[in-house]
């Protein structure tokens, strides 16, 4: 049970670190258009990635 309280907070960081990534990319991305953006997918990648933190914070602290 230990190592998959331990694999399960890996992959949590690893999501986090990963959506946080690719929400930064894509903010840059969205900065160079002009007119009207579309920022679904960013929005998306930071509530993921705020999710994911939590939950490797509270399997870290378990």
């Amino acid at each position: 049970m230990e190592f998959l309280k331990a694999f399960a907070m890996f992959l949590s960081l690893v999501m986090c670190i990963f959506l946080f990534t690719y929400s930064y990319m894509e903010g840059i991305r969205m900065s160079n258009e002009e007119g009207k953006v579309r920022g679904g997918t960013f929005i998306f990648s930071i509530v993921m990635g705020l999710v994911f933190a939590f939950t490797a914070n509270t399997l870290y602290f378990q």
